[in-house]
């Protein structure tokens, strides 16, 4: 939480001795644009203060030790983030994984390269078709290009999460990382589904918190029932089923 405090104080302190000075030369369209980051940061720093942070080494011991793989291509994660989320499924040695949000497959990549060799990887994003422009053809590139054995372990699944069919895996997956549409309805139904997945033991990771404003108020509200850890120096949020 240090950590974060400092970094949030930074960013304050840029604003009102760095961005705020030179925004007298902005038009009103980039002005405008400047303000709305600005708030959106201060938003951020009072949601995540009711969301703990701790390191992942606080919730589950000797996760620290577990050698791990990363720097795969297509990965949205930083490099920390990397080493946590492979880390978590080293440590926690899930038998499914449900990624909700391909992009890329990087991460989808990164998990399957970390999980045991008969761990299954379900992700699911839009259909490329329904996507407008270039972008379609990017979906799940990575898992389309690489010739890792892990490939033959993740099934793709097209489908729009807010109203894609989860039945045939409601509460047989241990690990759901969400990481699909940050605006807020998305990320709340999406929310809601990975915790009907969960399995006994389930976790799920959601990516891009606190910074996505969307994420940020799905993963607060969740919070307010559940206990939900933000891991130190990431955009990562945590909840554990088992942690009561």
């Amino acid at each position: 939480m240090k950590a974060l405090f400092r970094q949030r104080m930074w960013q304050i302190v840029r604003v009102l001795f760095w961005d705020l000075p030179c925004t007298t030369c902005l038009g009103r369209s980039e002005a405008r644009r400047f303000w709305k980051t600005v708030f959106g940061q201060l938003a951020a720093y009072a949601n995540v203060m009711d969301v703990p942070s701790v390191d992942l080494a606080d919730l589950y011991s000797g996760i620290r030790d577990q050698k791990v793989s990363v720097g795969y291509p297509g990965v949205s994660l930083r490099l920390l983030e990397q080493v946590n989320i492979a880390q978590l499924v080293r440590y926690l040695r899930p038998q499914a994984v449900f990624e909700i949000g391909t992009g890329f497959g990087g991460t989808t990549l990164l998990m399957a390269e970390n999980a045991d060799k008969n761990t299954r990887i379900f992700t699911l994003d839009l259909s490329p078709d329904l996507i407008l422009g270039a972008a379609g053809e990017t979906v799940g590139i990575v898992l389309r290009e690489n010739k890792l054995e892990s490939r033959s372990r993740i099934t793709q699944l097209w489908g729009d999460s807010r109203d894609f069919d989860y039945d045939p895996w409601i509460e047989k997956i241990d690990l759901v990382f969400v990481d699909a549409c940050h605006e807020y309805a998305y990320v709340k139904t999406d929310t809601d589904n990975a915790l009907k997945l969960l399995s006994s033991r389930g976790v799920i990771v959601w990516h891009d918190y606190p910074s996505a404003p969307g994420v940020c108020r799905a993963v607060k509200e969740f919070a307010q029932q559940r206990k939900v850890y933000m891991i130190e120096g990431t955009r990562i949020a945590v909840y554990d089923s088992r942690m009561v």
